[in-house]
């Protein structure tokens, strides 16, 4: 068996190569859109940092998010981020409107305020206690408006995290 030298040509070749494919890579990856760009945990999780009492949320997959925090003038506050918020027209101004919450089949309706041009939905007064309790012990939640789906979330990990905001939520 005869053994060949090494061809140093092909070694340079290569040694050049893989920066220009890396580089390459690293483009495409700034082209992706914003929401596959989002790192979504889908779990609850609670920030005792955040408001009076601490917030429990959960991203998803679809660039959304939903809040749950104390200071809503002692009660609870739910706010929904979604860039599908901003696909309705709020008539140039903030707007309070019903947004259906769906938990596990059962429908809900809360007025949630608005900003024009914005992404983000706040409930306007408190939200009901059967939301808040079927949040805690539901598996999926769905929020809608206008006949179309905003946003979905899984529940399961809601009760542990939300649990943490017991002084607001026995309203």
């Amino acid at each position: 068996m005869k053994l060949h030298k090494p061809n140093c040509r092909a070694y340079l070749r290569i040694l050049i190569l893989i920066p220009a494919i890396l580089f390459h890579n690293s483009l495409k990856s700034e082209e992706r859109q914003p929401s596959e760009q989002i790192i979504s945990t889908e779990k609850w999780l609670f920030a005792p940092e955040m408001g009076i009492e601490g917030m429990a949320s959960i991203d998803n997959t679809e660039a959304a998010r939903l809040e749950v925090e104390c200071g809503n003038g002692g009660g609870p506050s739910i706010t929904l981020t979604s860039p599908k918020v901003n696909r309705h027209s709020f008539n140039n101004a903030t707007k309070v409107i019903s947004f259906e919450i769906t938990i596990d089949g059962h429908r809900f309706y809360e007025s949630f305020q608005c900003r024009h041009k914005g992404v983000s939905c706040g409930t306007y007064g408190f939200p009901s206690v059967n939301v808040i309790s079927a949040m805690r012990r539901g598996k999926q939640l769905t929020i809608g408006y206008d006949q179309s789906i905003l946003a979905t979330f899984t529940l399961a990990g809601s009760n542990r995290a939300m649990s943490k905001l017991s002084g607001c939520l026995d309203f």
